[in-house]
């Protein structure tokens, strides 16, 4: 929030993963059920396929494929409903996507969110934008990184020091 990272009083960060969505099957499920590499692992053993060995930026996406397309569809329109969800409580004007996934895949996911998004009603504020990261597969790693480093060597106050 305000291009810092939002932690409790306990230190830990939000786990928007833990949101209650709709699954496709529309039973309530956790964003993390739908939206992640794990949901796709486990969509392809449906469909009697394997998840290709190797980082996903590696992987041949169109060997996925009809399973991978539904994947980022609903996994877009929980993505959604999670950042409309957080903007009720938290005045965020951006959400950032971003993952270990190749760029052209998170375009996709990128563009469901945004799609779905525009189709839940919108009650009083502005919904919030929804922008592709920049750091891709280093993203956690770096701001877990930071976090501790800063933290360690500077104060909690971390984020007052970072530019």
């Amino acid at each position: 929030m305000n291009g810092a990272l939002w932690e409790d009083p306990s230190g830990n960060a939000a786990d928007l993963g833990s949101i209650i969505v709709a699954g496709a099957d529309g039973v309530p499920t956790y964003v993390h059920m739908v939206a992640s590499l794990n949901a796709l692992d486990r969509r392809l053993t449906e469909a009697g396929m394997r998840r290709p060995p190797g980082f996903p930026q590696e992987w041949d996406w169109d060997a996925l494929e009809p399973v991978a397309s539904a994947r980022i569809d609903e996994a877009g329109r929980a993505l959604a409903t999670a950042v409309l969800s957080t903007r009720a409580m938290i005045d965020i004007e951006k959400a950032v996507i971003d993952g270990v996934i190749p760029r052209a895949i998170s375009a996709r996911l990128l563009e469901r969110t945004t799609h779905y998004l525009a189709q839940i009603p919108n009650l009083v504020r502005p919904r919030p934008r929804v922008e592709p990261g920049v750091r891709a597969s280093s993203a956690a790693a770096t701001g877990a990184a930071q976090l501790h480093l800063y933290r360690r060597y500077f104060s909690r106050s971390w984020h007052l020091l970072v530019t």
